[in-house]
């Protein structure tokens, strides 16, 4: 990633005096520099500082190894402006997010040509799947389906007999949205009656919950919090 340093030192006559390094966590869009160190005379001795984000990449909370004094943060404004900052407190509060599949039932039994349309929506980054299979005999038939919609197009030659999802087609890093896939039923070279099942399969919008705890309000102190704290209100506080 452009401008992220990973470790930079400081020479006087070819003799390192200090040096410096510092660990990124990706969470989510997020680049977070989570711990940096610094060597004051180069050697094996070292002070960190460690700090943690919340769920919009913003500073939580900011220790040091060295016995300095901690401090927690607290945003407003959508996260976009600082309203609290309070030492010798901290604020572990972020969302956990759970994320899983829908499925949406795909089925059809008419005579060929014959179009099922489906409409879906995807509540998360991820990957589609379009998974079809016919219970007809086709005889000497052969079957296909073809889809097509903003996803993108192509043609299923359903080949399993009595089997319900058995050839997939794959759409990757579809973005949220809602999207509506149509499928076109034929057999060749003649028609007749076909029974066509699967299903799609797509992310659904993640579920939220909240863990740890926050010692303070920018408003006003929590009951039972640390003692010896202080709090200061930064630009942008109501």
């Amino acid at each position: 990633m452009p401008g992220t340093v990973v470790e930079e030192r400081e020479y006087v006559n070819n003799v390192l005096l200090r040096k410096g390094t510092n660990q990124y966590t990706q969470v989510g869009p997020h680049l977070n520099l989570t711990s940096s160190k610094v060597y004051p005379n180069g050697g094996s001795e070292f002070i960190e500082s460690q700090l943690t984000f919340n769920d919009a990449g913003k500073v939580i909370n900011a220790t040091q190894s060295n016995g300095g004094v901690p401090k927690g943060y607290q945003w407003g404004y959508s996260n976009t402006l600082p309203v609290a900052e309070v030492t010798n407190a901290s604020n572990t509060k972020r969302s956990e997010f759970t994320y899983s599949t829908s499925t949406m039932s795909v089925s059809g039994n008419q005579m060929t040509p014959y179009t099922i349309s489906k409409t879906f929506t995807v509540g998360a980054f991820g990957n589609v799947v379009l998974s079809l299979g016919r219970t007809t005999n086709p005889g000497s038939n052969n079957v296909y389906a073809d889809y097509s919609g903003t996803l993108g197009s192509g043609t299923l030659t359903l080949t399993y007999f009595s089997q319900c999802g058995q050839t997939a087609a794959y759409f990757n890093n579809v973005v949220p949205g809602t999207y509506t896939i149509n499928i076109s039923i034929r057999t060749t070279p003649v028609n007749m009656t076909m029974n066509v099942c699967g299903e799609i399969q797509y992310p659904a919008a993640p579920t939220t919950s909240v863990t740890g705890i926050t010692e303070f309000f920018y408003e006003s102190f929590e009951e039972g919090s640390a003692t010896g704290m202080s709090k200061r209100f930064l630009p942008g506080g109501q």
